[in-house]
């Protein structure tokens, strides 16, 4: 077992206020998960269920399905009063085994484009993969570390939910600031990549749409990370990882969106020019080719 916070409780409004504020934070994130759900689904049934399976497609469905039914849960343990000490002590480790899963998943499908993008330059996949490796073993290290948000007895709350403790904000800021490391440099991959092409006017709409999701995503998940980042270094010990659910959940959204879009985009290419021009797309740069054939197949994708 690990020490717990040694932090002084609460002050009963304190206790009342954050855990209400971390309550509206989680239903405002879900509420756009599920917005976007629906939103998008006749897409996803179109492009995803209908549509050719690939590794890129089984992981977007799990995350799809298994991110919302767990936060439903997490939801549940805000709200009920059911929670003792030690029950508490339990549920944390699926709180956070949730987001790790989450934040990972979505890790692996940006790796897979990088993967694509550089296909013959194994040094630059290896050093991305590299860097999932280092998050992912420092995110389930610190998963080990997670405790309990304290409450002062006399508030009358009894939500649950896993903060890490005081005395490793520091290095707990790395939940947050290693992800928006990682997709910083995905990134750049992406730019370098896409960038000489469009300027040059020699991508097509498949390579436009890379480079303006890329950025899309990148801005949304660069504001709420930051954020996160922030709060787990400064804020008090109820409110440190009010950012990480919004985190996930934004994340999980924001790669639902770019997926579908790649998928759209890559069947109506395929649709409109698979008789004309069988053969593997190749886009030629000064430096080196980005080698498209695995956008060929939108099960891939």
């Amino acid at each position: 077992m690990h020490p717990m916070n040694t932090a002084p409780l609460p002050d009963v409004n304190d206790d009342i206020a954050e855990t209400l504020r971390t309550n509206y934070v989680g239903f405002a994130a879900f509420s756009i998960l599920i917005w976007d759900h629906v939103d998008t689904f006749t897409t996803e049934v179109k492009y995803i269920w209908k549509g050719q399976k690939g590794i890129i497609a089984y992981l977007f469905l799990l995350n799809r399905y298994l991110t919302p039914l767990g936060f439903m849960v997490n939801l549940f343990a805000y709200l009920s009063p059911v929670w003792t000490g030690q029950r508490c002590k339990h549920f944390i480790r699926f709180e956070g085994a949730m987001t790790v899963i989450g934040i990972h998943v979505v890790a692996i499908m940006m790796l897979l484009r990088i993967k694509a993008l550089y296909s013959t330059q194994r040094i630059v996949v290896g050093c991305v993969f590299l860097l999932f490796m280092i998050m992912f073993v420092v995110n389930a290290w610190l998963l080990t570390r997670g405790q309990p948000v304290e409450h002062n007895p006399h508030s009358g709350v009894r939500a649950c939910t896993m903060i890490f403790p005081p005395s490793l904000s520091v290095i707990a800021s790395s939940s947050a600031w290693l992800p928006l490391l990682y997709d910083s440099v995905i990134l750049v991959l992406t730019l370098m990549k896409t960038v000489p092409l469009v300027g040059k006017r020699k991508g097509t709409f498949m390579v436009k749409r890379l480079l303006e999701d890329g950025i899309l995503y990148y801005t949304a998940i660069f504001s709420v990370t930051l954020v996160l980042t922030i709060m787990i270094i400064s804020a008090p010990p109820g409110l440190k990882n009010i950012a990480a659910q919004l985190e996930l959940l934004v994340t999980v959204t924001m790669m639902s969106r770019i997926t579908l879009n790649l998928k759209k985009c890559a069947q109506k290419r395929l649709e409109s020019t698979i008789l004309q021009d069988p053969g593997p797309i190749v886009f030629q740069t000064l430096s080196s080719p980005i080698r498209m054939e695995s956008y060929r197949n939108p099960g891939d994708w």
